[in-house]
């Protein structure tokens, strides 16, 4: 397993067993992985777009207030408050527009 993983350029970390302070990560994973699947399904979308879907969820936890250290992570990281303006409902309905002249 090592050397498939150094090969590909991933770093195994591992933790000890019962110890909980030491599963952050894995509660951070497991809630993008819930929010990006609860997004999947409320808006009865494929599998396929599941990566939209992560990004989108750590995207809005970055942006989202966080208890810890009283703002946000976008905040915390870049001392001013994030935009959010330009946010949409994940999943709308879109049409594109190609002019007849660039259409093939």
């Amino acid at each position: 397993m090592d050397s498939w993983a150094k090969k590909r350029g991933t770093l195994l970390a591992f933790t000890t067993f019962y110890t909980p302070e030491q599963n952050a990560l894995e509660r951070g994973i497991r809630t993008i992985a819930n929010a990006m699947r609860l997004m999947l399904v409320d808006l009865g979308l494929p599998q396929e777009f599941w990566e939209e879907a992560a990004t989108m969820s750590v995207y809005l936890a970055n942006r989202s207030f966080n208890p810890k250290v009283s703002m946000t992570p976008f905040k915390a990281l870049y001392g001013r408050r994030p935009n959010v303006d330009h946010l949409y409902i994940f999943g709308l309905l879109v049409y594109v527009y190609i002019p007849k002249e660039s259409a093939n």
